[in-house]
């Protein structure tokens, strides 16, 4: 019941380990996309800025973020509500081969570059104008 992960808390740490192994001097994935020849040698900044595409980290990123803010504005008694906010029993035990890393924990991670903690997210994610627009900020000036 309490295991609120998410496909990005185990994909995220991988893509970074593929950029990383994959892009010296090739950007794998837009090049692939784009069609270019991988035998031309292109910076992945320039496919970036020649298709205005941003990093897929502050994107998740923000989604994470806005999510939270629709988690924090439902309603408290919602068992999506209870299982991500209550911590997990005291005998209860991660499944062997699940990531150790919980979602909350990502969240906690992305808050402390605003400053935040978990409460005062759940306080200003009522207001939801406000809490876009940080959650935007956040990913984007990051």
């Amino acid at each position: 019941m309490h295991e609120a992960t998410t496909l990005f808390l185990v994909t995220l740490p991988n893509i970074h380990q593929f950029k990383k192994n994959h892009s010296r001097n090739k950007p794998f994935f837009l090049q692939r996309i784009l069609d270019i020849s991988f035998a031309r040698l292109c910076q992945q900044s320039d496919i970036r800025r020649i298709t205005n595409q941003p990093p897929l980290s502050p994107i998740i990123k923000s989604r994470r973020l806005t999510f939270f803010g629709h988690l924090a504005r439902t309603d408290e008694y919602a068992d999506a509500i209870q299982t991500i906010f209550e911590p997990p029993p005291e005998n209860w035990r991660r499944p062997p081969g699940r990531p150790r890393t919980i979602w909350m924990r990502n969240i906690h991670d992305d808050l402390s570059s605003l400053d935040l903690g978990i409460c005062e997210a759940r306080d200003l994610a009522q207001n939801w104008p406000l809490w876009r627009l940080m959650s935007l900020h956040s990913a984007t000036n990051s």
